[in-house]
């Protein structure tokens, strides 16, 4: 694959599909999570998941091809959030009236971004900060597997708490997956293996 130079920046055929596919499952709930923030705020649900699926797949057809970078481009939940809670809830606007703020302000975004600005703009940030953007996505992935598990669940003042592991009033299953997944990431990490994410998603399919 010239067009991608895949020796000059030391990676193979096989490291970059595995590590697309690890990337597709790692971010695929987003289209779960975003659509459900969204819906029946003056739009379906299932319009929401559709236009989230065309934009990811032509954003990370552009950034492959066109910037020839490794990185998925998919829904943002903080700005999902953001739109459904600050901007329709919040501030009371309508769908159609949040969607032009949010249009107006990507490409705002953009504009900054082929001027150069955006990236003077993080260059300026420190190191940790950089880290602690990357360490809270990641805790946000670890957070919606622990929820999904029956680990963390709300309690009745919408507070994030540990629940009840018993097995007789939890059902034990998804925590065995998840834990299962995590130890063959563990192993494959361990051994040395590529993308050990992939291997652990594979393993907890498997059990489901």
């Amino acid at each position: 694959m010239k067009i991608f130079d895949l020796q000059g920046n030391n990676t193979n055929f096989i490291t970059e599909i595995l590590a697309g596919v690890t990337s597709f499952f790692t971010m695929i709930y987003l289209l779960s999570v975003c659509p459900g923030l969204i819906g029946c705020r003056g739009v379906t649900t299932d319009t929401i998941y559709i236009g989230m699926c065309i934009a990811c797949f032509f954003g990370c057809i552009i950034m492959g091809i066109w910037s020839k970078q490794p990185f998925v481009v998919v829904p943002s939940v903080g700005m999902t959030v953001f739109f459904s809670s600050a901007l329709m809830t919040d501030m009371n606007l309508s769908y159609h009236e949040a969607m032009v703020i949010t249009t107006v302000s990507g490409l705002f975004l953009l504009a900054l971004t082929f001027t150069g600005i955006g990236s003077s703009v993080f260059n300026t940030l420190s190191g940790s900060m950089k880290n602690g953007i990357s360490a809270g996505i990641g805790l946000y992935i670890a957070m919606v597997g622990l929820q999904n598990a029956g680990i963390l669940v709300k309690d009745e003042t919408n507070i994030w708490k540990i629940g009840e592991l018993s097995y007789r009033k939890t059902d034990i299953f998804p925590i065995i997956v998840l834990f299962v997944g995590l130890i063959v990431i563990g192993w494959c990490k361990k051994i040395g293996m590529p993308s050990p994410p992939f291997f652990g998603i594979i393993a907890s399919c498997i059990l489901v």
